[in-house]
């Protein structure tokens, strides 16, 4: 009868159940947190004073962090946020400061990069680098 089949296949969706919330436990564990965010700027700014820069603005994309939030985890898949630092001051210290950049266990290389300044250098340039930051990976934890 068709109760008979429905009581038999209790066990299987039983843990089926448990194990996607074990799944879904597992993924949000690997998620970049905010205080990993944070540490990563305040990181980010503290190279940038050394080097006697100014920062402008620092953007993980808010887009991107919502996705990163609500994206589920693929096991054994690397979790990427791209990070976008302007800044202005010295051209040798943004080099130092790139320098230190790419020295950053979590950097993964650059997106782009640009200097915009005014041809009677009036003012001075300001620099802009976008990169790609390695948050961790999905089925670790």
């Amino acid at each position: 009868t068709d109760f008979q089949t429905t009581i038999a296949q209790l066990p299987v969706l039983i843990n089926a159940s448990a194990e996607m919330t074990q799944k879904k436990q597992r993924q949000a564990s690997v998620l970049f947190g905010k205080n990993e965010v944070l540490r990563s700027i305040e990181e980010i700014r503290s190279h940038a004073g050394a080097e006697r820069l100014t920062i402008l603005d620092i953007e993980p994309p808010v887009s991107e962090l919502l996705a990163l939030r609500t994206t589920a985890a693929i096991p054994g898949e690397p979790l990427f946020l791209n990070i976008t630092v302007r800044i202005k001051g010295d051209y040798v210290g943004f080099g130092q400061f790139i320098q230190k950049i790419e020295a950053l266990p979590y950097f993964r290389g650059v997106n782009f990069c640009s200097i915009l300044g005014s041809p009677d250098q009036s003012t001075p340039p300001v620099y802009s680098i976008g990169f790609k930051a390695l948050l961790g990976e999905g089925g670790r934890g």
